[in-house]
């Protein structure tokens, strides 16, 4: 079993709750911290729904690079690693952060819900 840390996180003045933890496969390290507000309906985008997502390669052969567009604005990041234990480290943090943000949009009826 591994060890799951509660956290906060704040984006554009919205507090939400987060969970990390840290996945290691032979030669790789990382922790991986995800979390969200849920739903928030079809709403303006100052209360509208937040979503957080982090890896932290701590050791291994990790790749992470920043995805621009024509004008040089960050639309996204380019993932590469080198090594089964890198794919597996990679792997598990991604579907960590998965199983985070599905768990904090699903409701106790087990359909999506609002918070």
């Amino acid at each position: 079993m591994f060890a799951v840390t509660a956290g906060t996180r704040k984006i554009n003045d919205v507090k939400f709750g987060t969970f990390s933890r840290n996945i290691r496969h032979v030669n790789a390290d990382v922790d991986v911290e995800a979390g969200t507000t849920g739903f928030r309906g079809y709403v303006p985008r100052d209360k509208s729904a937040r979503t957080f997502v982090a890896i932290d390669n701590n050791h291994g052969d990790f790749f992470f690079e920043p995805i621009e567009d024509k004008s040089g604005t960050v639309t996204g990041i380019g993932i590469a690693c080198c090594g089964d234990g890198a794919l597996m480290a990679l792997v598990d943090a991604l579907r960590f952060a998965e199983k985070v943000i599905i768990e904090q949009c699903v409701g106790e009826d087990g359909m999506y819900c609002r918070r």
